[in-house]
């Protein structure tokens, strides 16, 4: 399977200057779990509703 999420931050990596390429992999690592959570919270309460 082809991972496109890791090709594009290994060009960016050889494209950008490090400082910035460290905030974008920590950005992005801190963004992900939220993402998720934002999801399950919505699914939650989807099924919260459902019963209700």
């Amino acid at each position: 399977m082809f991972d496109n999420l890791a090709y594009r931050s290994n060009l960016m990596d050889v494209l950008s200057p490090s400082p910035v390429m460290k905030w974008y992999r920590i950005i992005s690592f801190l963004s992900v779990p939220f993402i998720q959570q934002l999801v399950q919270v919505r699914t939650l309460a989807g099924e919260a509703r459902g019963y209700l």
